[in-house]
């Protein structure tokens, strides 16, 4: 299952992949072009898919063994699902008649 070491190797590439996901992709958008800010989705995906990238590049192919195929798969499909289930709501619209 890898040493503490190759544990604290997928925690540091796995954030430093999320963290940069986070950086690049910014705010989600709605079908009609409009922003509607952060979700939850948007931090559980790219969480999901920086524990997918860290195993992947710390364990190489052994990641593909039984006790790490159960940690591996999931998180791959949780960041998808994450990602595509999230609805996209439009962000709160400002009725005050005062400009900030």
């Amino acid at each position: 299952m890898g040493t503490l070491h190759d544990w604290k190797m997928v925690a540091l590439e796995g954030g430093v992949y999320a963290i940069l996901m986070i950086l690049t992709l910014g705010p989600r958008k709605a079908p009609d072009g409009s922003n509607t800010g952060w979700s939850w989705a948007d931090g559980v995906s790219n969480a999901l898919a920086g524990l997918f990238v860290g195993i992947g590049i710390t364990f190489h192919w052994r990641a593909l063994h039984p006790p790490l195929v159960f940690i591996f798969l999931p998180a791959l499909g949780g960041a998808f699902a994450a990602s595509k289930l999230a609805p996209l709501r439009p962000p709160p619209v400002d009725k005050s008649p005062y400009p900030r």
